[in-house]
Formats: structure tokens, C-alpha cells, sequence
């Protein structure tokens, strides 16, 4: 009755049409849109190199071509797929997913695979095999009333037909470790900075809600969002002023948050970020962090690894190496709207020692590049001493006077 009630879906999803919105692509567009909480987009007629449709944010990131096969994949077509991907230097796919109303054999997919690891892309096979329970149709249970609802309206099939088949396949002994294999592969942090803005917020959101987080991420007590802490104020204005400077469209200038110790400086900032929507990637860095000398070869390592940490990604070099390509897609795809990362270089006076000067100035001539914007926090006779007449770009100011 399973094996019936599945390839009886498979049939019905063969009548929708090939292509567009309407189609067997806007299918897997909704269903990747549905799961990973990432906006997908279709992409225009002509030629699409490999890519039926990508992610919204960062486009190219991570594509996805939908096949609406009856016979089996070809295995060529595939490989060529993936080769046109690799030499669009435009883009960058970290991954790139197939779905496919057809079954690709075991040897086929091993190769597919071999030729993405070999030319640096993630690749995802979700067919309809043959011997075991289908990808395809599990991604499809993995957002089960948008595929139902999907489906009847472009076929005119019944929903309960349709629902039965994505039962069967919830009810298939394969199912639970066939979605687990599916979600690691659709939720690497790295693999894409959509994916790594939902790290990134949580893991943010959990320092700037709890001291004791806070403390162990910050090495300090900024908790603006801890309600357990009392008497905490939010200086609205203040909070809104830094806002329109940090969170709007990169200027090449640079925001100094000064005031005296014990003012807030930081909380403004945290304060800021909390009520930001939507929130760009935002990294935390703290003078810990910066060794010494300090150039500008140290930089993306130092964002690297800034990033991976705090959007709770593994340390691996293939984490590094998608970053390398983020930042260098990010290089050749300006301008943007709204700034792609903000980095919080916090209390450059709390090591004195440092020649924040050099140290500002490189962050800041990187982050340009990169469509992002850098904030700072000083004491301000830290400031009007050591920085104020040595750095290289404009300076937005933001006092902050006692509670």
C-alpha cells in the first residue's frame, strides 16, 4: 500500500508543467522557502546555467534545478549542470540541490557528488529512487500542507490523494533518517549567508538576553535584553540615531559609540541591534580578539572566524573556504541597500596598548569593500587622543551621557 500510495504522488507531481511559478520549479521553490524559513526566487528564461532558481539574499549562493523527468536522469546532463555552475565566475554556488521526478542510480550519484567536491560545490541529490525511499518526496513531506495545497491547485488532483502519498512516505521506515540527511545538508550555517543570518541572530540574541551567556561570548555583562536584570533603560532616541547610521545602506564611514565608562555604550549597540528588523549578519569583536601587528592579510581570518563562532558553525577549512567566496562575491557585487555585515569592534580602550588607529582603519578599508559597516565603542578622551586625527574615513559620533 506504501509503495502504491507514493508512486501514485509521483505520477500526479509528473502533470504539473516543467517549468515556471506555476510548475514543478515553483514546487521546490515554495518547499526550500517553507523549510529553511530562506526566500528562493525562480530565475528568468534563457539560459540559466544550472540554475533553475537561488536564495534571494546573496544570490547564487545556494541554486537548485528542478527536473520533471519520466525516464531516468541523465547522468551527462547532470555533470554538465554542475560544470556550467563552476566556470560562472559571477557566482559562487556553495550548494546546488537537483530534484527530480526520477530515479538517479547509486553510481550516478557518486559521481555527481565526486565532480562537486572536486570543483568546491555542495551538491544535493533529491530524486526518486528506485530501491529506496524517495529525497524528492520527502523534502515534499518536510512542508506537507504547502506541497498538498501546491499540488491539487496546479493538477486538479484531490488534496487526499495527495496527502495519503506524503503520509506513506512520513510512515516509511527510511523517513526519519532520510529528513535528518536532508536538514544537516540544508542547514550548515556556512553554506550561504541566508542560512547564517538565522545562526547568527539566534546565537546573538542568546548573549544579548542573558548575562551569563553574555559574559561567556563578550566577556562582559551585555545583556540589554535580559528582562531578570532591573532598571534597565531604553534610550529610544538614541537607539533610533544609531540605528540610522549603522543599519542603512553602507556610506564607507565609520560610527564611534563614545561616552565615559559605566554609560552603556555597548547596551546601546545591543539595545540597537535587538530592535532591528530585519537584521543584517552582525559580529561582536573585542580587543581580545585583535593580536598584534595588526594588516591587512589579518582581517578575513579574523571575520572568519568571528563569523563561524558566532553563528555556532564548525571550524573546518571548508567552512573557511566558504567565506573566502562569500567575501569575494560580495567584492564584485556592489552596491547593496542594506549593509551585508556590521561588525562592533567594542572598548578599544580597554587595551591601550593597541594601535587601534592602523587597527580601525584596515577593518574599515576591508568592510567597504565588502558592503559592510564597523561601529566602535571608546571612552571619548580615549578617542580624541589616540583616534579622532588618525583615521582615514568619516567618522559618524554618537555621545552617550550617564543613565
Amino acid at each position: 500500500m506504501t509503495t502504491n500510495a507514493i508512486d501514485e504522488l509521483r505520477d500526479i507531481i509528473r502533470k504539473l508543467k516543467a517549468t515556471g511559478s506555476d510548475g514543478f520549479e515553483g514546487l521546490i521553490a515554495l518547499v526550500l522557502s517553507e523549510i529553511t524559513g530562506v526566500s528562493f526566487s525562480l530565475a528568468k528564461s534563457g539560459s540559466q546555467r544550472g540554475r533553475d532558481g537561488e536564495t534571494i539574499y546573496d544570490p547564487g549562493s545556494i541554486t537548485f534545478e528542478g527536473k520533471r523527468y519520466d525516464d531516468r536522469v541523465p547522468k551527462n546532463e547532470v555533470l554538465s549542470k554542475i560544470s556550467e555552475i563552476a566556470v560562472d565566475d559571477a557566482e559562487g554556488t556553495d550548494l546546488w540541490i537537483l530534484g527530480a521526478t526520477a530515479p538517479i542510480s547509486s553510481q550516478d550519484n557518486s559521481s555527481i557528488s565526486a565532480l562537486g567536491k572536486k570543483l568546491g560545490i555542495g551538491v544535493l541529490i533529491l530524486d526518486w529512487s528506485e530501491s529506496s525511499l524517495s529525497g524528492l518526496a520527502t523534502l515534499l513531506s518536510m512542508a506537507k500542507e504547502q506541497s498538498i495545497a501546491f499540488i491539487a491547485d496546479k493538477t486538479k488532483s484531490p488534496e487526499a490523494v495527495i496527502e495519503r502519498g506524503l503520509d506513506a512516505v512520513m510512515a516509511h521506515p527510511q523517513f526519519l533518517e532520510r529528513r535528518q540527511q536532508i536538514s544537516d545538508a540544508l542547514n550548515q550555517p556556512s553554506i550561504g549567508p541566508a542560512y547564517s543570518l538565522k545562526s547568527n541572530d539566534q546565537y546573538l540574541r542568546a548573549a544579548f538576553t542573558n548575562r551569563g551567556q553574555a559574559k561567556a561570548v563578550f566577556g562582559q555583562v551585555l545583556a540589554p535584553g535580559d528582562t531578570a536584570i532591573p532598571g534597565i533603560l531604553d534610550r529610544k532616541d538614541l537607539r533610533e540615531l544609531l540605528a540610522g547610521y549603522v543599519f542603512t545602506k553602507p556610506n564607507d564611514r565609520i560610527t564611534a559609540i563614545l561616552g565615559s565608562d559605566g554609560n552603556g555604550k555597548s547596551w546601546l549597540f545591543g539595545q540597537c541591534w535587538l530592535n532591528q528588523a530585519p537584521k543584517p549578519l552582525t559580529v561582536v569583536i573585542v580587543p581580545e580578539d585583535i593580536k598584534e601587528p595588526f594588516s591587512l592579510p589579518d582581517v578575513e581570518p579574523l571575520l572568519i572566524s568571528k563569523l563561524t563562532a558566532q553563528t555556532g558553525d564548525a571550524d573546518t577549512e571548508g567552512t573557511r573556504e566558504r567565506w573566502r567566496r562569500h567575501f569575494e562575491r560580495w567584492r564584485r557585487t556592489k552596491p547593496v541597500k542594506l549593509p551585508r555585515l556590521v561588525v562592533m569592534l567594542d572598548g578599544l580602550n580597554q587595551r591601550e596598548s593597541i594601535h587601534w588607529a592602523q587597527v580601525v582603519n584596515t577593518l574599515a578599508q576591508v568592510l567597504a569593500n565588502l558592503g559592510a559597516k564597523l561601529v566602535i565603542s571608546a571612552r571619548t578622551p580615549f578617542f580624541r587622543a589616540y583616534l579622532e586625527d588618525k583615521l582615514t574615513y568619516d567618522i559618524d559620533l554618537i555621545e552617550v551621557p550617564e543613565w
